[in-house]
Formats: C-alpha cells, sequence, structure tokens
C-alpha cells in the first residue's frame, strides 16, 4: 500500500516526537559558568570543589559532571579526591554520584587552584522521587572544608532538585564575589537539539 505524503510526515513526527520524549525522560544536560576571579588571591585558600547528590528514594539518579575548565587555574596535583557514598571520578576528568535507596549521601571534593572562571557540564537523570526529590548541588570549600557562604541553601552555588521531567538549575552568588551564571538557552537539554533536529528534516516541519 502506497501512503501519502501527509501520513508519511505524520509518521516522522511521531518518531521524532517519541525519541525526544525518551531522551528527555532520560538525562537533563547543563552547562555552568562560575566566576572565580575573586578566589585567586583569597586567603581562604587552598580552596576544594564540592559536588553531592542526595536523596535515597526508591528511584536511582546518577549525576555525572564533565569537561572541566578552571580559566588558568587548574586542579591541585597534590590533593586527590575525598569521596562518600557512591561518588567517584575526580575533577581532573569526570566524576559520577549516584543516589539510591541504599545510598542517601553522595559526596565527591577536590582541592583545586582557582582560575578567573570555572566551567563544566552536569548530565542529571530525571527519575522523580516524590514526594521529597533528589538533589544535585555544588559548593565551594575554603581551607576549613567549610562551604564559602552565599544566597543559596546549604550555601550552594548550584542546586537542581530532581522533582520534574524538566528540572530548573538554580545558581546563586556569594559575598566573598563568586557567582554562577544560569546556564545558557538552548544548553539546559539534548532534546531540544533533537527537536530541532526534525524540525529541519526534509525542509518540512515535521516535529
Amino acid at each position: 500500500m502506497k501512503l501519502s505524503i501527509y501520513t508519511k510526515l505524520a509518521l516522522v513526527a511521531g518518531v521524532c516526537a517519541f525519541l525526544a520524549s525518551r531522551l528527555e525522560a532520560a538525562v537533563n544536560y547543563y552547562h555552568i559558568s562560575i566566576n572565580t576571579s575573586s578566589l585567586t588571591s583569597n586567603p581562604g585558600a587552598p580552596f576544594s570543589l564540592d559536588f553531592q547528590l542526595n536523596g535515597g528514594g526508591p528511584l536511582s539518579n546518577t549525576a555525572t559532571v564533565t569537561n572541566f575548565d578552571f580559566g588558568g587555574g587548574s586542579v591541585d596535583s597534590g590533593a586527590f579526591p575525598v569521596t562518600f557514598g557512591l561518588a567517584s571520578g575526580s575533577i581532573g576528568s569526570s566524576l559520577s554520584l549516584t543516589a539510591n535507596s541504599s545510598s542517601a549521601f553522595n559526596e565527591l571534593y577536590q582541592e583545586f587552584i582557582p582560575g578567573s572562571v570555572l566551567q563544566f557540564d552536569v548530565a542529571i537523570t530525571n527519575n522523580v522521587n516524590a514526594p521529597t526529590p533528589d538533589a544535585f548541588s555544588f559548593s565551594i570549600l575554603d581551607q576549613n572544608l567549610e562551604s564559602i557562604p552565599t544566597n543559596g541553601l546549604g550555601n550552594s552555588l548550584l542546586m537542581v532538585d530532581v522533582s520534574s521531567p524538566l528540572p530548573v538549575a538554580q545558581t546563586f552568588s556569594s559575598p566573598a564575589g563568586v557567582a554562577a551564571a544560569v546556564p545558557e538557552p538552548g544548553t539546559l537539554l539534548f532534546g531540544f537539539a533533537l527537536l530541532g533536529a526534525c524540525g529541519v528534516a526534509g525542509r518540512r516541519r515535521v516535529c
């Protein structure tokens, strides 16, 4: 049976919508940029980057952090990562944290030498544990392993509550002059890129 052009377009649209929904339901992607220039001569050094994924509901979630750029700074070569729970990796390459019913508190921190800016990418699965969602957070610790003060919960610079299929990344600033930039539009979800690709396919709007 020969299908009409409208039937073919409807089938393509259905496939695109299905694939996009599957990707969006699986992982959300964020690019984070943080001004760390005020830390380069700060007496609170050495500083550490601290990542946490906490929750412990019946559904498992994982946060993967990659593509670190220290803006002229670097990883402290003499310091190794300290981990708790289901956390592994290094800020020198990539790290992963997993929260599930057997591991409610998961953390990795490691010393770094600040540069003008700190950038990294975060991929977080979005399995919603109701009524208490899992939460990914990022802080900077001083030489006493105390979080530098911010206007965020727990002195975080970044927090993502996995409370919906499309969680929002909240960013905060610090009186110390450190500020996290809100992720730019278009970097939040890989699924958006797929939708764009579907829309361009065949020079027709099919998704």
